[in-house]
């Protein structure tokens, strides 16, 4: 579940700026990449012919280009997001609530706040977990406890995921995204047909339609099955409004539990000032330092 739920980071970017440097970038010239507002609505390149695939139109494929451009905008990003966690086994349900608030920058630093709570409990439990791009701290205030690991340690970890999706596709976006995919690029690939086709099958997505949530609000779903043998799917909800990710969905079996978690981006903010000490961690002189320290969103 842990390298599915990064399923629409480093792959799906990887993938879009293979395809867009083998095809359409190679018929259009080098323009200067157009900034679009976060949370503002961008005209639609023109798509001429309207080219389809059986996994989604051209239409589909240009909102869901622009989006990923859109979020991998800034050289940091500041995000607050709910992430909804379902657990079931046999004769039980566990429930959590996970709130995250987190500062990012490439490649590898990131400051996040995190707070667990369930239904049965009215408090919440904290955790901070700070990157310097080769450090990672893991910090509980409540205990004054705190867990020292290397980058790559807490990447493989099992808690890695909870950082959020939000973060960690930020992350993993390359920094020529937004200069590769310009107007000028969609629009190519928008009107070959065979690049259609070619990106929904190389990326592996499936556009699933529009469907609208409690609240009334319109999304465009994408959707990508597990590939590594785990009967595990990732949705992607994108605002055809405003062209941005607002939700990732994930369900699945692992281990014996039936999982399903969504994450809703509540705030997203594209350059947010950064103070000197963001990506540092300094503990204090009644800290202790631990071998282990969980992050289980359904235990203490």
């Amino acid at each position: 579940m842990k390298y599915f739920y990064r399923l629409g980071t480093g792959l799906i970017f990887g993938l879009t700026l293979g395809i867009l440097n083998e095809g359409a970038l190679l018929q259009v010239s080098t323009a200067q990449p157009q900034v679009i507002a976060a949370n503002k609505p961008a005209p639609a390149p023109t798509v001429t012919p309207k080219a389809t695939s059986p996994s989604g139109s051209a239409e589909d494929l240009i909102l869901f280009l622009r989006a990923f451009r859109d979020f991998s905008q800034g050289n940091a990003l500041q995000t607050t997001s709910k992430l909804s966690l379902d657990a079931k086994t046999e004769g039980a349900t566990l429930q959590s609530v996970v709130y995250i608030k987190a500062i990012a920058q490439k490649p590898k630093q990131f400051r996040v706040d995190i707070s667990f709570k369930s239904e049965d409990s009215s408090k919440a439990r904290t955790y901070q977990v700070i990157s310097d791009g080769k450090t990672v701290w893991v910090y509980r205030p409540d205990t004054q406890q705190y867990l020292v690991q290397t980058y790559e340690q807490f990447d493989k970890s099992d808690d890695s995921f909870l950082i959020g999706s939000a973060t960690s596709l930020y992350l993993n976006s390359p920094n020529d995204f937004q200069k590769t995919v310009t107007d000028e690029a969609l629009a190519a690939i928008a009107a070959d047909p065979k690049m259609v086709a070619s990106f929904y099958k190389e990326t592996g997505t499936t556009f699933k339609g529009y469907q609208k949530d409690e609240a009334n609000q319109n999304y465009a779903i994408y959707t990508w099955d597990d590939t590594q043998g785990a009967s595990s799917q990732m949705n992607l909800l994108i605002s055809p409004q405003t062209s941005t990710i607002q939700q990732f969905v994930i369900t699945g079996k692992e281990k014996g539990m039936t999982l399903n978690l969504r994450e809703v981006i509540v705030e997203r903010v594209p350059n947010p000032k950064l103070a000197p000490n963001t990506f540092k961690f300094t503990p204090s002189a009644t800290a202790k330092r631990v071998k282990s320290l969980s992050l289980s969103p359904f235990g203490e």
